[in-house]
């Protein structure tokens, strides 16, 4: 993760993005409710713990994530997205598919245990 959507009071983007880095250590009292861009061709979302690693790979079409670790639960969610949370109402980042010409998006999800 390079960048992390900036969000307003109601956890929606405010169309600016910040430079992030996201240090590798465990999950443990950190929480997440955030909107990246998705890491560059070749790398990966990596969580790793409890004997597992899960990786997800944004193939394709997938221009942002949204990740989200609750204070109240030791899980994690990596969701690839085609746009910001708010593109309909916005228009930010929304990708149209005009007629005749399908929009295609692909990931992939590895789980080593």
């Amino acid at each position: 993760m390079t960048e992390r959507l900036l969000l307003d009071e109601r956890m929606l983007p405010t169309g600016e993005r910040a430079p992030t880095s996201v240090a590798s250590a465990p999950l443990g009292s950190r929480t997440f409710d955030d909107a990246y861009t998705s890491p560059p061709a070749g790398e990966r979302f990596v969580v790793a713990g409890g004997g597992r690693r899960i990786e997800v790979d944004f193939e394709s079409g997938y221009p942002i994530a949204q990740i989200y670790a609750p204070a109240d639960d030791g899980v994690i969610a990596i969701e690839p997205m085609t746009a910001p949370t708010n593109a309909l109402v916005t228009g930010d980042g929304l990708a149209i598919a005009e007629p005749d010409s399908p929009y295609s998006a692909a990931f992939s999800v590895r789980v080593d245990a």
